[in-house]
């Protein structure tokens, strides 16, 4: 087994996964399916998996591994994961607030006498999603600016990924996404036998992200809307296959294009 895409709340994207090697050699793979508040705290609902038996995870069993559970303390889980003995891959965090979030949480390849590479994971869903707001959306973007947007939902499909790994005996390793619905096995060329990886999975090369950010702050366009749409077009063109290079100037293309329809208003 390579990897699964667990079911996305109508309310929440984030299943707060985690993973916790079992006796037997498999991974338990507990998600978060609903949040329910009567009284008191608020009351998780949670579902699992066996990893590589795909079994169900029973009640009782659930229990247990609730019992173990924070938001960012997963028993197996590591944010790094060593490629050999010199050459490691490792998690980080742009800024805490004031960044964009695709480029937010890259993963950094550190190796002696090389210039470090950053690449970034997001996930793709297959249909944009419409996200709404109680009030006008206020982000912070960039180097610390505030800017309010009137519009209170714009649509999203793609969503960035905060990255934890889970080595495995046999050199693969297990990725997921902490903040949403994901979770894939790779070997330590970052391939995998699953066909989420470029359908939903995507790994970009986190400089191409910033290019696009960087562009569409320097053209005055920048919200949350344009934003995805851009990277989008960006993950589109990658997932038909087409080089990343090419798909970097189709999505700097589409900025260009939507600064003159801009203008022509």
């Amino acid at each position: 087994m390579w990897g699964y895409r667990f079911p996305m709340s109508e309310r929440f994207r984030s299943s707060q996964i985690a993973v916790h090697k079992i006796l037997n050699g498999d991974y338990a793979v507990t998600y978060l399916i609903d949040i329910s508040k009567k009284d008191g705290p608020p009351e998780w609902r949670l579902e699992g998996i066996y990893f590589f038996s795909s079994k169900k995870i029973e009640s009782r069993d659930l229990k247990k591994l609730e019992g173990n559970r924070n938001i960012y303390g997963k028993t197996v889980s590591q944010n790094e994961i060593r490629i050999d003995n010199e050459i490691s891959w490792e998690q980080g965090q742009a800024c805490f607030s004031c960044c964009p979030d695709y480029s937010k949480y890259p993963i950094t390849k550190y190796a002696p006498y090389r210039t470090n590479e950053q690449l970034n994971i997001v996930y793709f869903n297959d249909e944009p999603i419409r996200q709404f707001y109680d009030e006008p959306f206020a982000k912070c973007i960039g180097k610390g600016a505030w800017q309010r947007f009137e519009d209170k939902f714009y649509y999203q499909q793609v969503f960035e990924v905060f990255p934890f790994f889970a080595p495995l005996s046999d050199g693969t390793f297990l990725l997921y996404d902490s903040l949403g619905n994901i979770i894939i096995r790779l070997d330590k060329e970052f391939k995998s036998k699953s066909d989420l990886l470029n359908r939903n999975i995507f790994i970009v090369n986190t400089a191409d992200i910033r290019t696009l950010e960087r562009r569409l702050f320097e053209m005055d366009i920048f919200n949350r809307q344009t934003y995805d749409n851009v990277v989008a077009v960006y993950i589109k063109a990658l997932k038909q296959g087409i080089q990343r290079e090419v798909a970097l100037e189709e999505a700097l293309d589409n900025i260009k294009q939507m600064k003159e329809g801009e203008q022509s208003h």
